[in-house]
């Protein structure tokens, strides 16, 4: 777990380039555990909705700061499935989250299309031909529990780089990598 400043934290939660959250909701939301950026990965959107509904006498928790919100949560599910240690930078909603957002977008639409067919060795795909065809199937299939993609199992290097390398700038991945996707 890395360390936040306190000061960085508050204004995550606070500032109106970020969550735009006031403090009697983040009192509430810090008493269910929100505490560091690594518990956000334990909490949905559907949970969140819920907890917010059952807040009374507080001002309006409006839908902006819910939707920030709920991309922090699937960004912070992101970092710590690839390994990372979160940052206060890697929070940041107008510098990153927004674009994690953007590209998250495009893989949660990619969820309902039928995966490619494994590709088998036939007169038409040879052996030297199946192994391309292979290689872009797993980078098509995604696994059904974490939902990363089976390429996982053939990448071309067998132990990630420790520590991750660096975020390309205003991004949710590495430069190394290029996308949001093949950093999963």
């Amino acid at each position: 777990m890395v360390l936040i400043d306190p000061a960085a934290m508050t204004a995550f939660w606070e500032q109106d380039v970020q969550m735009r959250i006031v403090q009697d909701i983040r009192d509430q939301l810090e008493l269910d555990g929100l505490t560091t950026f690594e518990s956000f990965a334990d909490y949905t959107k559907a949970a969140m909705r819920k907890r917010i509904s059952y807040i009374q006498n507080i001002p309006h928790f409006g839908q902006d700061s819910f939707k920030r919100l709920v991309i922090a949560f699937e960004a912070s599910r992101n970092y710590k499935l690839v390994g990372r240690k979160i940052t206060a930078e890697m929070m940041h909603y107008e510098d990153t989250l927004k674009h994690f957002a953007e590209d998250w977008k495009t893989i949660v639409s990619l969820e309902g299309r039928p995966e490619p067919p494994v590709p088998t060795i036939s007169r038409a795909l040879p052996p030297m031909k199946w192994v391309s065809a292979f290689v872009i199937a797993m980078q098509t299939t995604k696994s059904a529990r974490f939902g990363i993609t089976l390429y996982y199992v053939i990448r071309p290097e067998e132990v990630p780089v420790e520590p991750a390398p660096p975020l390309e700038e205003n991004k949710a991945f590495s430069e190394v990598y290029g996308s949001l996707w093949d950093e999963r």
